[in-house]
């Protein structure tokens, strides 16, 4: 009997069986189904069953990859020497003010001042986690660019047995990024030796104090120290470990924008939001953990390569970014030799201050100790490349009713297909992809085309004439004889409504006017090679700055690759979609 290993459903087991108990004469002509024997075989084919789904879990979860319990997961990226993310509380800045006293000149916001702030009439706590020094301006103090953090002060604490060095934190909803680690050398002492985590350390010696803590199978946290053979010093046995930390509901309290502070000092502090609260996150998913884990172990705690900067920010930064791409400086243009150029793209929540102190934190305390010597780290903020869709598609109007509902459907197809799929470094627009999705949407979509055009903006000056260069992250298509290639949005010039376009079989632009006249015989040059369009000395006729739209057709309109720091997102100003009825699909009864 051969039974195939993916043909296991308990129904196919069972006739399998049946199968081969048919191919012996004394059960040829057997009926199965009306007798005793059936039972048993119900029986075979249940155990036959239950082993092969446990065969098959326990052959998956052997693999990072495969695995679909988190607990699988979290041993294989400890394996790798990955710590996984956990909750992380979210952050704002506050300029908080006190009134000061005749006799004051210096006044101290402490850690752990409190502040309030509501999301949705849901209140959240957060707090100072680094005491702040001002000094009296006229008759008040300012604590400037406050940084609070949503969550409410734990403490745990531990005796050191030296025989068991790990210790569990039972509580699912902590922030490890807020943890403090102290040792005292007794229970009676308030001396004590602040313990930092590994991942935050530089380099280890024997004189090291360090500490790691990794998220355990039933969701809890765990620290643990050296055996003082390894990993710097151990805490000496009988002594009293402390771990403060901030119990953080993640996400909930993203959004505050208005703060309250506790008193100080008796009193009142008056508070002024710098920017709202943002950041927070729950822990790390089951398919982060699975996507990270391998590409920081190739990072191995070293600034080497691109990947190693991707890799090792992603990572570590992962609550304020959502993707990260970097590459030599001699791969810019112009080439900048000695120089990392990275770009970062944020979470749609966080804000200005917060990015820059993202940034600050990645040179200081990332690429300044793990980098090689010489190489600077320069930051590149994100460049937009829009893609413009015009669809075309015929229907059979015997599955539709309604043909303008399709185009919306389609609509939605086409921007669903750009908010997953592109959006982010690296991502490539594929236009095949693209009509896969819009001819599976219905059975009445008998077939589609999609037309791509790319855009650039550029913010166009009022007054006087200027020169503009706009760059795209691709080549672009050769001078046609039929089309233009380069067509920019309508705009006011010399008290007309009017266009550039490119001269019909030349990479000249001209200024046409909405008959097409042409008003302008040169106002610039485009080149397909490089992607650059060359406006020279234009000038617009607006009361305020313009922001205007240069549309062109890519070399390769099936395959659009943008470089470096380029994302692609789609113009859904221009989005349209076009039923048209296919007639010839009808029968007709004569």
């Amino acid at each position: 009997m051969t039974i195939k290993n993916s043909d296991l459903d308990f129904a196919n087991i069972k006739q399998s069986l049946i199968e081969h108990f048919r191919q012996s004469e004394d059960f040829s002509d057997y009926d199965f189904d009306g007798s005793g024997l059936s039972s048993i075989l119900d029986v075979l084919a249940y155990n036959t069953h239950i082993n092969a789904l446990t065969a098959n879990m326990a052959i998956n979860e052997s693999f990072l990859s495969s695995s679909q319990i988190r607990s699988s997961a979290l041993a294989h990226a400890e394996a790798l020497g990955y710590t996984t993310k956990s909750r992380t509380g979210s952050t704002g800045l506050v300029t908080a003010t006190v009134d000061a006293l005749p006799s004051e000149d210096v006044l101290t916001l402490p850690l752990g001042h409190r502040f309030t702030g509501d999301v949705d009439e849901v209140s959240f706590t957060f707090v100072t986690q680094e005491q702040t020094i001002a000094f009296k301006t006229g008759d008040q103090f300012v604590f400037e660019n406050v940084r609070v953090h949503e969550g409410v002060s734990k403490t745990n604490t531990f005796l050191f047995s030296g025989e068991d060095n790990a210790y569990v934190i039972s509580d699912k909803n902590m922030d490890t990024s807020t943890m403090s680690v102290k040792v005292f050398s007794n229970f009676n002492t308030s001396v004590y030796d602040t313990y930092i985590n590994i991942e935050n350390s530089v380099t280890i010696d024997e004189d090291s104090k360090v500490y790691i803590v990794k998220e355990v199978s039933n969701g809890y946290f765990e620290i643990f120290f050296s055996d003082g053979n390894v990993l710097g010093q151990a805490p000496t046995v009988g002594s009293k470990i402390q771990v403060e930390y901030l119990q953080t509901r993640g996400p909930d309290a993203n959004g505050v924008s208005s703060f309250s502070a506790e008193s100080l000092n008796g009193r009142t502090v008056t508070t002024q939001t710098v920017s709202a609260s943002s950041g927070g996150s729950e822990k790390e998913s089951l398919s982060s953990i699975k996507r990270n884990a391998p590409r920081a172990f190739t990072a191995q705690q070293r600034l080497v390569t691109e990947d190693d900067y991707e890799n090792l920010i992603r990572s570590k930064f992962a609550s304020q970014i959502s993707d990260v791409v970097a590459w030599g400086g001699q791969d810019n243009i112009p080439p900048e030799f000695g120089k990392v150029f990275v770009s970062l793209n944020f979470e749609d929540d966080v804000d200005e201050l917060s990015k820059q102190d993202t940034k600050n934190l990645i040179s200081d305390n990332l690429t300044s100790n793990l980098a090689i010597m010489s190489i600077d780290t320069k930051f590149v903020d994100p460049e937009m490349t829009y893609i413009e869709i015009v669809c075309r598609f015929n229907i059979d109007p015997t599955k539709t009713t309604s043909p303008e509902a399709m185009q919306v459907a389609v609509k939605n197809v086409i921007t669903t297909h750009f908010n997953s799929r592109l959006e982010t470094f690296d991502a490539v627009f594929r236009r095949s992809n693209l009509l896969k999705e819009i001819d599976e949407l219905s059975p009445s979509i008998l077939n589609s085309r999609v037309d791509v055009k790319g855009q650039q903006r550029i913010e166009v000056d009022n007054g006087s004439e200027q020169d503009y260069t706009i760059n795209f992250p691709y080549a672009l298509a050769i001078p046609d004889n039929d089309e233009h290639t380069v067509k920019t949005s309508i705009f006011k010039y010399n008290g007309q409504n009017v266009y550039i376009k490119n001269e019909i079989g030349s990479t000249r632009l001209q200024i046409f006017d909405l008959d097409n006249i042409v008003r302008e015989r040169n106002i610039g040059r485009y080149e397909p090679a490089t992607g650059e369009v060359f406006l020279h000395a234009l000038a617009v006729d607006t009361a305020a700055p313009l922001t205007l739209k240069v549309s062109v057709t890519p070399a390769n309109p099936s395959t659009v690759r943008p470089l470096r720091n380029y994302i692609i997102a789609l113009d859904e100003d221009s989005l349209i979609a076009n039923a048209v009825i296919d007639e010839q699909t009808t029968r007709v009864i004569l």
